[in-house]
């Protein structure tokens, strides 16, 4: 579950609630014994909107998260 809030002045604030799936994937390579470096990337896909309103007015528009990625590298370190 994730949960989407849109708050921006003049405009009315508004949440909403919707489900989110994603996935993850990487690897991992030790460098030495106590660090390692780690590259992958994430997805999420999500079904989240709200709407844009004007405080005490029409709809102005609305707001949709449906995915996002990300590539990442890491650099670790055990203690």
């Amino acid at each position: 579950m994730t949960k989407l809030t849109q708050e921006s002045g003049g405009f009315s604030r508004d949440s909403n609630i919707g489900y989110a799936l994603g996935g993850q994937v990487g690897v991992l390579q030790q460098v030495s014994k106590n660090t390692s470096l780690e590259l992958g990337y994430r997805y999420l896909r999500s079904n989240a909107s709200t709407e844009m309103n004007e405080r005490n007015g029409s709809k102005q528009g609305s707001l949709n998260l449906t995915s996002s990625a990300q590539t990442y590298l890491a650099a670790n370190y055990a203690f």
